[in-house]
């Protein structure tokens, strides 16, 4: 955990011109930058991402994995096999309680594609520009885990109608296991995040298993 957490904070700290040479090219969400930006008139997130697709091998486009930090693609890649590893427990565990074959969610999303989004979000000093775009409340429709690289709060979820914020734990993932395993609507967990005034936040959100 704290090889990648070094590295990611590596990536985030190199000059924009470098960064930029792994930036987004044309729809795709690999490479650096901003996600669904459709105009430039458009206000952007505060802050920025950096997506890599890490398993299957086949659709890796190296092209956008740095080689500064130079340890970069092999501690992603060697984290990205240990997560599989965790996901595929997980998910052997929720079936368990479920009381279903232990195999019966690994092996449905043992070949789906897994993403490594990494965030950036950079702390709101300024009290002469305008509020940032708040980020906006979202459901995870998929099994998604988070590793926070900093004890920043950021994250919330909602409950109730109320929003409660979600501490980070150290050396701990946040796991939200999406909308696809609550059968009942009520129970499906909303959640956003907020800027902060005081430090920066970085955040890896490490895991995404699809259908």
């Amino acid at each position: 955990m704290e090889k990648v957490k070094s590295v990611i904070v590596e990536f985030f700290e190199l000059p924009v011109e470098e960064k930029k040479g792994f930036a987004q090219v044309g729809n795709s969400l690999q490479g650096y930058g901003q996600s669904f930006v459709v105009s430039e008139d458009q206000k952007l997130d505060w802050g920025d991402m950096f997506y890599l697709v890490a398993r299957p091998l086949c659709p890796r486009d190296l092209s956008f994995w740095p080689t500064h930090p130079s340890s970069f693609r092999e501690t992603l890649s060697a984290y990205s096999s240990e997560v599989r590893r965790i996901a595929s427990t997980l998910l052997q565990l929720m079936a368990k309680n479920l009381e279903i074959a232990p195999n019966d969610f690994s092996d449905i999303f043992q070949d789906q594609p897994q993403g490594r989004r990494m965030n950036y979000y950079p702390p709101y000093v300024s009290k002469s520009r305008p509020s940032p775009r708040p980020f906006p409340a979202h459901r995870r429709h998929r099994l998604n885990a988070s590793l926070q690289v900093s004890q920043v709060q950021g994250l919330q979820i909602k409950k109730d109608g109320k929003w409660f914020p979600v501490q980070p734990l150290p050396h701990a993932f946040t796991v939200n296991i999406g909308d696809i395993y609550c059968r009942d609507s009520e129970q499906r967990i909303i959640q956003k995040r907020r800027a902060s005034s005081d430090r920066r936040r970085r955040e890896g959100a490490h895991l995404r298993c699809g259908v």
